[in-house]
């Protein structure tokens, strides 16, 4: 390469002859540019998010699997993300609602898979 096409890459020629380029405190130095906003609106359309329930009331979403071998307790919830997201979706809720409490069980079974998903109500004591 030559020194011109060195030199286009941001590389400077030191005293022994050697290319470098700047360090990060030499490019710190040059500021950065200003963060563009995105045009795009966001999803939720801007809206405030939901307010905790101030009268105590729960709910207790129970995911029971019935399987032909158990999975260790990370994998049982992890392979059952898409399900609780689409259940608090339903309840209009988000799955990270402190109003909601989530439940997780296995049942070894020879029989038919699936899951059985349970909602309960509760009224929290004050």
């Amino acid at each position: 390469m030559t020194y011109d096409a060195l030199k286009a890459k941001g590389f400077h020629q030191a005293p022994d002859g050697s290319y470098s380029k700047p360090a990060r405190r030499d490019l710190a130095q040059l500021g950065c540019a200003e963060r563009e906003r995105d045009p795009a609106p966001p999803l939720d359309g801007g809206r405030a998010p939901r307010k905790n329930c101030p009268c105590g009331v729960g709910i207790c979403i129970e995911i029971i699997s019935f399987r032909k071998r158990l999975l260790d307790d990370d994998n049982n919830e992890g392979g059952n993300k898409n399900l609780r997201d689409a259940v608090a979706a339903t309840l209009g809720l988000d799955d990270g609602d402190p109003a909601i409490r989530w439940d997780y069980t296995q049942v070894l079974t020879k029989g038919a898979t699936g899951t059985l998903v349970k909602v309960t109500i509760y009224q929290s004591q004050p």
